[in-house]
This record gives C-alpha cells, structure tokens and sequence, in this order.
C-alpha cells in the first residue's frame, strides 16, 4: 500500500509541476520545471510525513492539493508580464510567490478547521460548486493539451490551426496517450475485473483490485513518455 500511495503522489507532484510551469510560455517559466518537479516532491513528502507522525485518522494520509497550481500558474504568468524588462528576477520571484501561497494556504485552512468554518460551505449553492469545478476542470484540460502537444491553445483551439497541429503524429500520439491515461483511471479497472472474471473466480479480486488502479494509472504514462521519445 505505501509503494502504491508513494507512486501516485509522486505522479501528483510531477502532474503538479507541469500545470504551474509547463502551462507558460515565458521561457524563464518553462525551465523552472525541473525544479519545481523537485520542489512538490520535498514538500509532498514532508506533508506526507507530518501527517504519518501527527494525523488523528488511523486509516487516512496528507496529500497535496493540485488545485492551487492554477491560481499559482495565473500568478507566475502575472510576474513574468511585469518583469518583462527585468527577466533575470522571473524565476526568484516566482518562486517567492509560490512559497507565500503555499503558506498562506495553509493558515487559512487551519484557521478556518480551528474555528469550525468549514460548516459555511454547506451555504454556498450545489450549482456554483459545480460550476467552479467544472471551470478547473476546462483549465486543466487546456493546460493538459499545451504539456502533452507543447502547442499553445487558445480555449480549445491550437494557435498553429488544427491542419498544422495534426500533422504531426507525435503530437497525436501524446494527446491520445492523455486522454486514453483519462479513460485508464475512469473504467480501466472495471475491464481488469471484466478480463480476469473475477465475478466468476472470487479468488482474484483482492488482487485485481489491489492493482489494477495503479497499473491503469501507470501503463498510459509510460506510453506516454516512449512516444515523447
């Protein structure tokens, strides 16, 4: 169970990484991905750890919260637009802000789990929660699509035109390895029980299910990375 958890969290950090600095096209953004893969791995793995040592659920564990990376995406493309005569101080800069909203999104939720604000949520509507998560959704698709293809999109629409933009079958085949990694996690584990008859034969579901999640989550990424070769 630890090397499963430990594998998928550290997808989540590289997954991380790439909304926040793959997603721009500041150049000074875009090299800083190797670093900020390293920096969601260090921080995960200390989160992981308090949460090991100091958590109160026996049965539960600290994961990252990928949601900020596109507040944080909109604000290192933000520094970038104002220190655009000034290039050399980017990559600081971003890296300051990154750190600040990490911390004071941690106050902020302990604050508001100390004061028992949480119940205020249950007042805002279903609909606009579903809205707002529908709106992240729509930014992580786009920002998938510019990782994966290394084409800029506007909205869903590639700047180079769609003609230039499937000419390429390289681009095609990351785009079909990211959206087959998307169908692989929703109903991959429902085919391995189909495949393995496990209704039939009882004795195989504990280990289709112990495993089926992650090779699903594994076998597209891997496809992934040999074609990015």
């Amino acid at each position: 169970a630890g090397l499963i958890m430990g594998v998928r969290e550290a997808l989540g950090g590289i997954i991380s990484a790439s909304m926040v600095f793959s997603s721009s096209d500041v150049p000074e953004v875009s090299a800083m991905l190797q670093f900020g893969i390293s920096m969601t791995l260090y921080t995960m793995s200390l989160g992981v750890l308090w949460y090991a040592i100091f958590g109160r659920l026996q049965y539960g564990y600290g994961t990252q919260q990928d949601l900020i990376c596109i507040l944080q995406a909109q604000l290192a493309a933000r520094v970038a637009a104002l220190l655009e005569n000034d290039p050399g101080k980017i990559p600081a800069t971003v890296f300051v802000i990154i750190c600040l909203s990490s911390v004071l999104t941690g106050v902020v939720s302990i604050a508001v789990g100390k004061f028992a604000l949480g119940t205020a949520m249950l007042m805002i509507p279903k609909p606009v929660v579903n809205g707002f998560l529908g709106a992240i959704g729509i930014v992580v698709v786009q920002a998938g699509l510019k990782t994966a293809s290394g084409v800029k999109f506007h909205h869903f629409w590639p700047d180079a035109g769609w003609r230039s933009f499937c000419s390429s079958q390289d681009r095609l085949w990351q785009i079909a390895c990211m959206f087959g990694h998307t169908f692989c996690i929703r109903n991959g584990p429902m085919l391995v029980h189909w495949l393995f008859r496990t209704e039939r034969h009882p004795g195989r579901r504990d280990a289709v299910k112990r495993y089926a999640g992650l090779a699903c989550q594994l076998l597209p990424l891997v496809m992934f990375f040999a074609s990015a070769r």
